[in-house]
């Protein structure tokens, strides 16, 4: 379990699902990284959410596995949205997130 996670989400006020807007990833992803010991496999996921729980560069590194652990925090890079896919995709793509940010950022 990641408490520090959890220590730090409340410190913000902010809910799961809330967090998760705000680091553009699903409530699931959070969930479980804070319930258990598990990696997230992608450092840029990780950084995103690094950035928003504000976590040092030490709790970065329990977040990713082995192989993408590193001295300092790699910069957030956002996921891509309807405005920068490719034309091929359009009309295709929802954005999964967007359903988070509106509820992040509802009064």
């Amino acid at each position: 379990m990641k408490d520090f996670m959890i220590e730090k989400r409340e410190a913000l006020g902010l809910t799961v699902c809330e967090m998760a807007g705000k680091c553009l990833c699903s409530r699931t992803l959070l969930e479980m990284l804070e319930e258990s010991d598990r990696h997230i496999t992608h450092p840029h996921i990780a950084a995103r959410i690094a950035k928003a729980y504000g976590l040092s560069v030490d709790e970065y590194n329990r977040l990713v596995s082995a192989k993408h652990r590193t001295n300092k925090l790699p910069k957030a890079k956002k996921p891509p949205t309807e405005s920068n896919l490719s034309v091929a995709f359009i009309g295709k793509y929802e954005n999964p997130y967007r359903k988070y940010q509106k509820e992040a950022s509802d009064p």
